[in-house]
C-alpha cells in the first residue's frame, strides 16, 4: 500500500504539472500608450486567445519579450516592433534552462509569437495653441464686457 501511494505522490505531479499544448491556435490583439503627455511611461498590452487540440484547462503560459518589462520609459520607447514569446510550461523551462546554462535560448521554439508594432510616442499637448488662445481671449472679453455694463450702471 506504501509503495502504491508512493508511485501516486511521485507520478501525479508530473501529470498535473508538464501540461504542453499540442497544435496551438491563437488570436491576439495588441495595444500601447503613444501620449507622452498624459503618462510617465508607455505601457504595452497583449491580449490573446488560444486554443490546444488536447483542450488544456487552467494551465500556465509565459510571455518572453525582448528581455524587458512590459513597461519602458519614454525615451526607450521609439518606434519598434517586440516580438511576444508564448511559451507553455515545458517550453518555458527549457528555455529558463539554457539561459542558466548560457545557452543559445532562440533554440528553444515557443508555442506562438505575436508582433506589435509600437508606432513611438507623441510629446505634443492634446490641447492646440490656438485653442488656448481663442479661451483665453474669449474669457478676457466676457470680463471686458462685464466690467462694461458695470460702468454703465
Amino acid at each position: 500500500m506504501l509503495k502504491i501511494t508512493l508511485l501516486v505522490l511521485l507520478v501525479a505531479p508530473c501529470l498535473v504539472f508538464g501540461t504542453t499544448c499540442e497544435s496551438p491556435k491563437h488570436s491576439a490583439s495588441t495595444f500601447s500608450t503613444v501620449d507622452g503627455f498624459f503618462h510617465f511611461s508607455t505601457t504595452y498590452i497583449a491580449e490573446f486567445a488560444l486554443q490546444c487540440a488536447n483542450n488544456i484547462r487552467d494551465a500556465p503560459f509565459y510571455a518572453v519579450i525582448n528581455g524587458k518589462s512590459y513597461q519602458l520609459d519614454h525615451p526607450s520607447s521609439g518606434s519598434q516592433t517586440f516580438e511576444i514569446k508564448i511559451y507553455d510550461e515545458d517550453k518555458f523551462s527549457e528555455y529558463k534552462k539554457a539561459e542558466r546554462q548560457g545557452d543559445d535560448v532562440t533554440s528553444v521554439s515557443p508555442l506562438f509569437t505575436i508582433s506589435h508594432y509600437h508606432a513611438g510616442v507623441s510629446r505634443k499637448s492634446p490641447i492646440s495653441p490656438e485653442i488656448v488662445f481663442l479661451i483665453l481671449s474669449s474669457v478676457a472679453l466676457y470680463y471686458a464686457s462685464v466690467f462694461k455694463a458695470q460702468l454703465k450702471h
